[in-house]
């Protein structure tokens, strides 16, 4: 990359650089996750270079989410074909990049708003507010990148975040009995969650196959498609909600104090980019997390569904924690994860973020509620990787190598 860029241009040449390494390694990931989505990119890219209408295509992409929804079980009145057509084209009026996929980037959007909102609320808004893009990787991970030359910053997905969340709590949601009533009420007793995954083979199958996936495959999207029940699929909307909006805080919480301003840099690379982020210590990731903590918090309570937000985060605090304790079993034979020089452990982080929530929210009961759910969240993951562990120690004394794993700088 030469030149000074604009946000968008550089999240484009870090696109095309993904799309180049993709299709040079292609052959390698066989029938991995790339085959697919490197497909839609460049279709997406080659449709808006004919001569045919977006509105055309626009409605090919509308019936193809549909059709998921129907797939997924996923009801909704107020979603028809036109609606999601109009979405699309409110989209393309915004700033992004051309190599956007449009439903993960109405996602983003949605998310970095939400941000947005909350931060003017709290007075903590940054006046050159952050350019939101994604990469085609599949690692789990987010990261907030200064644009080279420039005092402008961009917050990047990676797109196997999206499908990593979405399948562990698929998961997760199925460990929690729940009575329908009036309302929906879930339970998170200790006693009852241990013994539904006990007495679930199905279950701890699916977490089997969403762990080697992960691990051996290096993608997510490669675990098998499986149903979940409707009040369990809405409490899973929610912990999906929180997660990445608490990623997203994260990222922005870095922004915000300036740690992207800090001397210390480190480099970092990604299929062909190559570029320096901010070196962070433990502190500084700290202070994001509790940035990150208080602006979730403000989006779920304005939108009703306070009570999961520390799942949210306690869900990617634990799956990540699954990574790294597979991935340590695989290549050592051990379930310690590696410690990290930039990042303190997600038990310090765990503990971090439950201390500061009596400042954050007033409300004890709330916050039992809260402790309860998040609690509940780690049981669930826990629980499953000790039913698979013993299979991971076999595949160490196999030989068996992990695929692509996960780079994670969150």
């Amino acid at each position: 990359m030469t030149g000074r860029l604009s946000p968008v241009k550089y999240i484009e040449e870090l696109q095309l650089e993904a799309f180049q390494y993709l299709l040079d390694h292609a052959a390698i990931y066989r029938e991995s996750w790339i085959n697919i989505y490197l497909s839609h990119y460049l279709k997406l890219t080659l449709a808006k270079k004919t001569d045919k209408s977006s509105r055309e295509n626009y409605n090919s992409y509308a019936t193809a989410i549909l059709k998921r929804m129907k797939i997924y079980g996923i009801k909704n009145n107020n979603i028809d074909k036109n609606k999601i057509v109009g979405t699309f084209e409110k989209w393309e009026n915004k700033n992004h990049s051309r190599y956007e996929t449009l439903m993960t980037y109405g996602a983003l959007v949605r998310m970095l708003e939400k941000i947005k909102n909350v931060a003017k609320k709290r007075n903590m808004l940054i006046k050159d507010f952050p350019t939101i893009g994604s990469l085609p990787y599949g690692s789990a991970d987010a990261m907030a990148i200064q644009v080279p030359e420039s005092s402008k910053y961009v917050i990047i997905f990676n797109i196997g975040i999206f499908g990593f969340i979405r399948v562990i709590e698929h998961i997760i949601v199925q460990a929690y009995s729940f009575k329908v009533g009036n309302t929906i009420e879930f339970s998170f007793n200790r006693e009852i969650i241990i013994k539904t995954i006990n007495e679930s083979p199905i279950l701890q199958k699916q977490f089997k196959n969403f762990l080697n996936a992960c691990i051996l495959q290096g993608n997510p999207y490669q675990t098998p498609y499986f149903r979940i029940k409707t009040p369990q699929l809405e409490l899973a909307r929610y912990l999906d909600e929180c997660s990445k909006l608490f990623i997203m805080a994260h990222e922005y919480a870095h922004i915000l104090r300036g740690h992207l301003d800090y001397p210390a840099f480190q480099q970092v690379s990604i299929g062909y980019s190559e570029f320096n982020v901010a070196k962070f210590n433990h502190q500084l990731e700290l202070e994001a997390d509790k940035i990150g903590l208080l602006l979730l918090n403000q989006i779920a309570y304005d939108g009703g569904y306070l009570n999961t937000a520390l799942a949210g985060i306690e869900l990617y605090f634990s799956a990540a924690e699954l990574i790294d304790k597979a991935f340590a079993t695989l290549e050592y034979g051990d379930d310690t994860p590696i410690e990290s020089i930039t990042h303190p452990s997600f038990a310090v982080r765990r503990l971090t973020i439950k201390k500061v929530l009596p400042k954050i929210i007033s409300n004890k009961q709330l916050i039992v509620q809260e402790l309860l759910f998040a609690d509940a969240v780690k049981l669930v993951i826990d629980t499953l990787w000790q039913k698979t562990k013993n299979d991971y120690m076999n595949y160490h004394k196999k030989g068996i190598k992990p695929g692509l794993i996960f780079l994670k700088n969150l």
